[in-house]
């Protein structure tokens, strides 16, 4: 059985605070003061935000500022280029809610997960994982 979606993120986390601090720091300025729930259908949702300079598992507030839903195979089309953002978003396989000034230091951070992860070698088995993975 395929490791949870927010497992392989808690792990990615880990990987950019290691070997991308700088980026990791980015992150949790962007996040300063918000809190983002992602929940992947049939699984626990997770809830992060920026902490010092890292971006890290949070107690639930309740409701977090960005809420981010979806499924396994949404977040796989997007990983193999079968779908664009955009389009997730569009047809509601990927749900996004929020006021906009959040959304929008949400999509910084986001910004520079992706930019940190394509810099290290370790985050390409990640994403095989979640490719691969039922």
């Amino acid at each position: 059985m395929a490791e949870p979606v927010t497992g392989t993120l808690r792990r990615a986390l880990r990987l950019i605070a290691e070997g991308q601090p700088e980026a990791s720091a980015a992150m949790a300025s962007w996040l300063q003061g918000l809190t983002v729930s992602v929940d992947v259908a049939s699984e626990p949702a997770v809830v992060i935000g920026g902490v010092g300079r890292e971006v890290v598992e949070v107690p639930s507030p309740g409701r977090a500022a960005i809420r981010i839903a979806t499924d396994r195979a949404s977040i796989r089309a997007l990983l193999s280029g079968g779908r664009t953002l955009s389009q997730s978003l569009r047809s509601g396989a990927v749900g996004l809610a929020g006021k906009t000034e959040d959304l929008s230091r949400g999509l910084r951070a986001f910004e520079y997960f992706v930019g940190a992860l394509l810099r290290i070698d370790e985050a390409e088995e990640l994403r095989l994982e979640l490719e691969s993975g039922e």
